[in-house]
């Protein structure tokens, strides 16, 4: 009878403190049929992801499988850092992560990967994600309607992105839909559609894609492939992408690559589809520029000449530019 009550006592205490200890360090939440009275476990899951949280710190862990099904509303100073972790949608449809109130809905400021999948982020005051020296891979995901950005990635960060879309985000500054800054990018079979900068700076640059400098660190780059980029707006250069590497000397130029990808219907004031400042080449195969607009000059493609300097962004390999207004290709000197 004794050995009976203790077993019920650690029985009680695990319930009591996990809803049942999950030794795969792992939780299903769901917000259609779940209950914060209930396991965490696919059968059984939680209704919300603070408690959900509550396990994970029970756990201790600092790798950790968070799977949603449904949609989830974060208020004010809600923002989530699930640096380390993978955050898994396992519904019918992609997990709907909505935010009001926030300067970021999702901080990555880790070393170590996290990974994101089947989720829609949406509808976030401030920026999308912040990958800052941290290494992000999103699959299957979507980046909507944020006010100041879609993702950020920055100070050696690095995002490997596959079959995801950016779609219909907002910005002041740079890189309406995706900002990277002394990083690396890895883009594969991602829509970059209707990212819009909606100040008038002269800063403003990038309405898809902004690149500016290049990682130290990490040296694998900025890669496009397989993409298509429209839609977009810059009020300065570069509607599509603007490409604004000031490389290391050891590195000078510097080479970004882009395959089998289409820029298309984008806009600026100049660089339509894309620019390319000086010490930047681009490496292309398979690239089609066609019916991307410029205010004043180079629809299609811009190339920054700095004489001074001595040094010319370049697009080398196979490219189709055709339909662009006012003109095809121009080189800007400066």
């Amino acid at each position: 009878m004794k050995r009976k009550i203790i077993i019920g006592v650690c029985l009680f205490a695990a319930l009591s403190l996990t809803g049942c200890k999950h030794y795969a360090h792992e939780v299903y939440v769901s917000s259609i049929n779940g209950s914060d009275e209930n396991l965490g476990t696919k059968d059984s899951p939680f209704k919300t992801i603070e408690r959900a949280n509550e396990l994970r710190n029970y756990e201790d862990t600092t790798s950790f499988t968070y799977y949603l099904e449904g949609i989830f509303e974060f208020q004010e100073d809600a923002g989530l850092s699930f640096s380390n972790n993978k955050v898994i949608g396992y519904g019918d449809d992609n997990a709907v992560l909505k935010y009001s109130n926030q300067s970021y809905a999702i901080w990555l400021e880790e070393t170590q990967p996290t990974i994101l999948k089947n989720l829609t982020i949406s509808n976030v005051d401030g920026c999308g994600i912040s990958i800052t020296t941290a290494e992000c891979y999103m699959e299957n995901c979507v980046v909507e309607n944020c006010i100041n950005g879609a993702i950020d990635v920055s100070f050696d960060g690095y995002l490997y992105m596959k079959d995801c879309t950016v779609r219909n985000n907002r910005r002041e500054s740079s890189g309406a839909g995706i900002y990277a800054d002394n990083s690396a990018i890895h883009l594969d079979n991602c829509l970059i559609i209707n990212n819009k900068i909606i100040t008038e700076e002269v800063g403003s640059n990038g309405g898809g894609i902004y690149m500016r400098n290049a990682s130290e660190r990490d040296k694998r780059g900025y890669v496009i492939e397989n993409c298509v980029i429209s839609g977009n707006e810059a009020h300065n250069t570069g509607g599509g992408i603007c490409a604004d590497i000031n490389a290391f000397e050891e590195t000078k130029p510097y080479t970004i690559t882009i395959k089998n990808s289409k820029i298309t219907d984008n806009k600026a004031y100049d660089g339509g589809g894309m620019v390319v400042y000086e010490y930047v080449t681009i490496e292309s195969e398979g690239l089609s520029v066609t019916d991307n607009v410029a205010t004043n000059s180079g629809g299609g493609i811009c190339l920054v000449d700095n004489s001074i300097l001595a040094a010319k962004g370049q697009v080398l390999g196979d490219v189709e530019s055709s339909g662009n207004t006012p003109d095809q290709w121009l080189t800007y000197q400066r």
